[in-house]
């Protein structure tokens, strides 16, 4: 339960739709944030959150979350389960993997991970079939996974910056 002195209380309340906490000082979120029922856009970039708490699945009508800027180490799972997120800016953080149902977000139209620390994606990203802007650059891919060939809606890809030594048959392989 929210304490009834805190914002977040406040916040719930009304119906406040965009959130913008971004280059604060903030080093955690309280759980209690899944409680912004309202809320469709959340911009936590610039601060020093090393995690996102698992309530954020909470945030059923959440389209667009930046997270951008921060050291983050992992995606929580539930992450997953943001059924209408159509933007999610994850970039310049420490992340090494993705939640394994990555593919779920379904919606997902725009996502960029640049300036990470991955080596592949999940196969589940296959799945993806509504992103049409993908940045993947500054990362550690030594290749190029075959995965993203396959997305139907993709038209812009980034993958400069990584250690990417050799390319499948783009003419066959891309499908978009």
């Amino acid at each position: 339960m929210i304490d009834q002195n805190s914002p977040l209380e406040l916040i719930q309340e009304k119906p406040v739709k965009f959130i913008t906490l971004s280059n604060n000082e903030l080093k955690t979120l309280p759980e209690e944030i899944g409680h912004l029922n309202n809320v469709e856009f959340l911009s936590l970039q610039g601060n020093k959150l090393t995690s996102i708490p698992s309530a954020v699945h909470s945030l059923h009508i959440l389209k667009a979350f930046g997270i951008s800027n921060n050291t983050i180490v992992r995606l929580p799972d539930e992450i997953c389960q943001l059924e209408n997120i159509t933007h999610l800016n994850s970039s310049n953080n420490k992340l090494k993997h993705l939640p394994y149902a990555f593919g779920d977000l379904a919606t997902l139209e725009i996502l960029n991970l640049n300036g990470n620390r991955l080596t592949s994606p999940p196969e589940s990203f296959g799945c993806l079939k509504n992103i049409t802007v993908l940045h993947l650059e500054k990362n550690k891919l030594s290749y190029l996974p075959q995965v993203i060939c396959q997305l139907p809606k993709l038209f812009e890809l980034n993958l400069s910056g990584n250690k990417i030594v050799s390319l499948p048959n783009i003419s066959t392989d891309f499908t978009g």
